[in-house]
């Protein structure tokens, strides 16, 4: 299994063609759908279209031929005629194609976007729209929020891409190869938005000539400068190889032109005069061979943004950056841990919004609530978004509200100073103090008393906190993530919760699905604590038989992935062999729930009355959440609200 980048940029057709081209997501609706009359293997694909067609896929089997498929694929997309079948497909595996993706998410790659965040923007569209057609797989999500939080870590950091520094190392590289400038040919093949700045630039030198390759039937208002005899045709690119000094590429455009054995025969005609070929498009990767022709000199973009200039430190930093999370990303692709994120494990879309939510809001200081039943996972969510923050390095604190008496959670959380009690011998820091700089997750934050709550409220509005028998207050940096089981707006309707602090919270609000809610996740979740358990008591348990598998599937799981490793982990106990059997697991999970069919009246339930009841359990469930409803029931949002008006289901009035 192999991920892929197949890209068609808007330079490799004819301005007419490129009209056809989805330019939104309506567009890229219609090539999800259109995806299914394609035999592709593994249909996990991420269509991207921003001024140019990006699709990003997971594909096994036969390679060549999947590739195939889906250059086809993208020429029905864009109505391409057979006799316009023949443009050039950049076609990325591996490292290269998720290089190529953070690449343009960090708008380091320079192709002409209106603005850096435009890939991000339509990546977020396409994975959205994949993930309603089921076109997307974990893979796929895990790469983009890859994404996220790698433009959001640049940033942070305050790193700015100088694509205007190559501009100086491209003149500086001449004039140490050539000497001077002024017997110097340039040619351009095709263009991306480093174009424009870049023949202005030129221009302006003593140089023998500036030439341009047409590839495309408009070449658009930043080529006005150029005079007509300077604009060439694709066809005369060989006598102008021979002629001109120094090649600058922008795109993957001409590329037969660009192989081993074409500038081999080409060195020989300039009789090995010095030619430089400047790749400014991380897509195109130069020929291992080109290294061994005498007096060719090949770089490409990364090279320049190595050179010794001053925006240096930035670039390489970015690079850095890029290169450690393909790292990452690869030893988790390549692992067992496949369906991972953190301690997070799961690969249904619950889940996978969740994931997407965390990555997005990790680099921020942002408040977040996190609901859900007990057992669901709320504080690995809080850990989560703090080893995925600038705060991963410092503390992160956990402290249970529901566990300590109010006067004993004040004193732990704010600290005291001695002799604020009986028993205050000495001073002591508390769990704010202990977290300052880091994360502090305050765990059932609903079962708190009306009066912590003002303190706690202080805290978020002020920075500042005091401790107890202090008339001192002090700054302190903590991001609060607070967790519950309960329905805070329930609690803050009876007035038994401050409405100012919950909305303080609740800045950002996670809803953690219930277990029986991501069932593609329980046999996932159980081989994982099947091999934690295993390890930790030295035993050989490798899985679960079939009947064990039907059993586990089966159960309702009330007390959510707290239940079910508690339930792997005495079923591990017992096991004899190195397969789980049914009698290894607890008693109470063989015994199956018996529906309500007919009720004490003796009346069977017809099937629109066990509907009524269903959905209207799962709007309870969901808190009245109408996006997750529909989604968990697997029906569009518009069929959820014909059923409730045909139901006459309507949410009760908050008092």
């Amino acid at each position: 299994m192999q991920i892929y980048a197949i890209g068609l940029h808007k330079n490799n057709i004819t301005n007419d063609t490129w009209e056809q081209a989805p330019a939104n997501p309506q567009a890229i609706k219609s090539c999800c759908r259109t995806l299914s009359s394609f035999n592709i293997s593994k249909e996990s694909l991420l269509v991207i279209s921003c001024h140019s067609i990006e699709i990003f896929a997971l594909l096994e089997g036969d390679i060549n031929k999947q590739k195939e498929i889906l250059k086809k694929f993208l020429a029905k997309m864009l109505n391409l005629e057979e006799s316009e079948q023949n443009v050039y497909f950049h076609n990325l595996e591996g490292p290269e194609a998720v290089r190529h993706f953070l690449n343009l998410a960090l708008g380091v790659e320079p192709i002409a976007y209106e603005s850096e965040n435009d890939f991000l923007e339509c990546a977020s569209k396409g994975i959205t729209l994949a993930n309603e057609f089921g076109n997307a797989d974990f893979v796929l999500n895990r790469l983009y929020q890859t994404a996220i939080l790698l433009a959001a870590k640049v940033e942070q950091s305050g790193i700015s891409f100088d694509h205007a520094s190559i501009y100086q190392q491209i003149e500086d590289l001449m004039k140490k190869i050539f000497g001077s400038l002024e017997s110097i040919a340039i040619l351009l093949v095709g263009t991306n938005a480093l174009s424009a700045p870049l023949l202005n630039s030129l221009q302006s030198k003593p140089l023998k000539d500036v030439f341009y390759i047409m590839s495309t039937s408009e070449y658009g208002t930043e080529f006005i400068a150029l005079s007509e005899k300077q604009i060439v045709p694709p066809h005369e690119l060989n006598d102008k190889l021979a002629r001109v000094q120094v090649v600058l590429r922008m795109n993957q455009d001409s590329s037969e032109y660009f192989t081993s054995d074409n500038l081999h025969n080409i060195m020989a005609q300039r009789k090995n005069q010095p030619l430089l070929i400047a790749n400014l498009d991380t897509t195109i990767i130069p020929e291992a061979l080109l290294n061994r022709i005498y007096n060719l000199f090949v770089y490409d973009l990364n090279d320049f943004q190595n050179f010794e200039t001053v925006s240096q430190s930035a670039n390489k930093r970015t690079k850095d950056l890029i290169e450690n999370e393909l790292k990452d990303f690869f030893s988790w692709f390549y692992s067992k841990e496949h369906y991972r994120f953190g301690d997070i494990i799961g690969k249904s879309r619950l889940i996978e919004g969740v994931l997407e939510l965390i990555a997005r809001i990790s680099q921020t200081n942002i408040t977040v609530l996190i609901q859900g039943e007990s057992g669901t996972g709320k504080e690995l969510v809080a850990k989560a978004i703090h080893e995925n923050s600038p705060r991963s390095k410092k503390p992160f604190v956990t402290v249970n509200c529901g566990a300590l008496p109010e006067t004993l959670l004040e004193s732990e959380l704010f600290g005291y100073e001695r002799g604020a009690f009986t028993g205050a011998h000495d001073s002591k820091r508390g769990l704010l103090e202990e977290a300052d700089g880091g994360t502090l997750m305050l765990d059932e934050i609903g079962d708190t008393s009306p009066a912590f709550q003002v303190k706690l409220l202080r805290v978020l509005q002020e920075g500042e906190m005091r401790r107890v028998g202090s008339t001192r207050s002090q700054h302190i940096d903590v991001r609060i993530i607070a967790a519950t089981n309960k329905q805070l707006d329930g609690l803050v309707a009876k007035g038994n919760f401050r409405k100012d602090l919950y909305y303080r919270l609740k800045v950002v609000n996670i809803d953690l699905p219930a277990l029986r809610d991501r069932r593609e996740d329980i046999l996932l979740l159980a081989r994982h604590f099947i091999a934690h358990y295993s390890d930790k008591m030295k035993k050989r348990v490798t899985g679960l038989d079939n009947s064990a598998s039907d059993i586990i599937m089966q159960y309702n799981w009330p007390g959510n992935v707290r239940e079910l490793e508690n339930a792997i982990e005495h079923a591990v106990a017992l096991s004899i062999g190195h397969t789980i059997l049914p009698e290894d697991l607890p008693t109470h999970l063989h015994r199956k729930e018996e529906h309500e069919v007919i009720p004490e009246n003796g009346r069977v339930i017809t099937l629109k009355e066990m509907e009524k009841q269903y959905i209207t359990k799962a709007l309870q469930h969901y808190r009245w959440d109408y996006d997750l409803v529909a989604r968990a029931l697997e029906i569009g949002r518009t069929t959820l609200w014909r059923k409730m008006k045909e139901y006459e289901i309507e949410k009760p009035s908050e008092h």
